[in-house]
Order: structure tokens, then sequence, then C-alpha cells
């Protein structure tokens, strides 16, 4: 292999392994802040002490807040929360009352449905008047303080950053990309099995960077979230099991490599026998 053949297929492997390892953060972390923050929504007293004062049990309240429109109205609300937390000193998102008002109304004949409760005219006309309602813009707001004055800087930037990434839509251009890499430093080998050690040995690698990110992400969240006032919990489940997979899957291409190798070297031994 030429010189500059090897600089080229240098450069391209420090691409696939840049844009996979994007890939791979983006699978394992592009949710993980948004479900810790629905968990608090979905245990607080004042969110759920709405649903029942409209006359649903505390059994069927878990199964709405779980509701797909219920859940994408919440995530409307964290969205606005990590635009506040994430931007700025001043509290742009206000009027949550208006907005669970609005939700209501144009959800209704759902919300029927799924609480298994007609909800009145009065309900909806009250809503504005009751104290869980009221207190929610007063949560938001020491929410937002009380994140900003525990969580440091470092850390938030960290977070508003995994966040940014989450609502980037680029997965089919990742894909696109690692196909078009791996592509061409398999045609850069010139070899229909020699890629196999660069991808298996650069699978390896990112599997067990992205191990040792989410060890130190894990401790770092439980390290800020260790005083703060309000329970909250982030799943790592995901990320562990991603880079577990790409390592397992490093490992089997490498395997498979040597595999291939040890038959060429023994076909090329009989046939050196042979003549």
């Amino acid at each position: 292999m030429s010189k500059f053949r090897k600089f080229l297929l240098g450069f391209f492997r420090c691409c696939f392994v840049l844009t996979l390892i994007g890939f791979l953060f983006h699978l394992s972390f592009s949710d993980f802040i948004e479900k810790g923050l629905m968990e608090i929504l979905m245990n607080s007293d004042e969110v759920t002490g709405i649903f029942e004062d409209a006359g649903v049990s505390k059994e069927k309240v878990k199964n709405v807040m779980t509701d797909e429109v219920v859940n994408e109205f919440l995530q409307g609300l964290i969205d606005n929360f990590l635009y506040d937390f994430s931007y700025g000193e001043v509290i742009k998102n206000k009027n949550l009352v208006v907005k669970l008002k609005t939700f209501v109304i144009d959800n209704r004949r759902h919300l029927e449905d799924v609480i298994g409760y007609k909800i009145y005219d009065e309900f909806i006309n009250e809503i504005e008047n009751l104290t869980e309602v009221k207190e929610i813009d007063i949560m938001y707001a020491d929410l937002i303080s009380v994140s900003k004055e525990y969580i440091p800087s470092s850390a938030r930037s960290i977070m508003i950053t995994i966040y940014d990434l989450s609502k980037i839509s680029y997965k089919t251009i990742m894909i696109v990309s690692l196909a078009i890499l791996l592509g061409i430093i398999i045609v850069l080998h010139w070899s229909y099995y020699e890629w196999l050690k660069s991808v298996g040995t650069d699978l390896i690698g990112c599997g067990i960077f992205m191990f040792i990110v989410t060890c130190a992400v894990n401790y770092l969240m439980g390290y800020i979230l260790i005083n703060f006032p309000v329970q909250v919990t982030f799943d790592f489940m995901k990320a562990f099991n991603i880079s577990m997979i790409t390592l397992g899957i490093g490992i089997v291409i490498r395997v498979s490599h040597v595999i291939i190798e040890k038959i060429l070297e023994k076909k090329e031994l009989k046939s050196l026998e042979i003549s």
C-alpha cells in the first residue's frame, strides 16, 4: 500500500470514527434528559392534582400521564422548560394555565375516553381557579431557579448540548455518511476482507469510548442530583447497551477477519505443498 493511500485510509478512518461517535452519542443521550424531566412532571403533586380534581382516580392518573396526546402536551412543557433553563435569565414561557385550559378544550373528547369520565364545562371554566393549576406557574419558575442554582455551569453546558443535539434530525445523514465512509474504506483497502480489521478495531474503540463516556456522565449526573430538591433519576441503561452492542459487533468483525485470514493462510500453504 502506497503512502498516499495509507494517508487517505487514515483520514477516512478518522472521519468514520468521529461520525460513528456522533451517531452513537445521538442514539444514547438524545432523550435521556427529556425522560428525566418527564418523570418530574409525572410525579408532581401539582400536575397529578389537576386530574384528581377532574374526578380521575390515582390509579388512572399514571395511564393519563403516559397517554400519547397528554405526553405530547407535557413534552411541550419540557421544551419550554429546557429553553428557559438554557437561554437567558428571563423566563419567557409563562401562562401555562392558559395553555392547559386550551389543551383540555382542544382534546376534551380524547381525554374523556382516556380517563373514563365526562369533563364538564364547569370544570373547564374553573381550571384557572384551581389551586394546583395556579401552583404550576410557581413550580415552573421555582424549578428553573433551583435547577440553575444546583447544576454547575459546566454540567448545564453538557445538558444544553445534549438537548440541542436531540433536536437536530440528522440520524439519516449520519447513517448515509457512515455507509459512504465505509465504502471508501473498503475500496482503499482493495481487499474483500482486510477492511474487516480496520472497521472491527474502530468499532471496538468506539464501544469502549462510549462506555467510558456513559460512566462519566452517569457519575456526573449522580453528583449533581445528590442534593437536588426534586427527586429525579436518569436512565443510562440504553447508553450502556448501545456501547456494549457496538463493542460486541466490533469483536465479531475482528474475529471474522482473523478466521478468514487463517483460512486463507491454510489454503496458501496447501497450494505451496502441491506445487
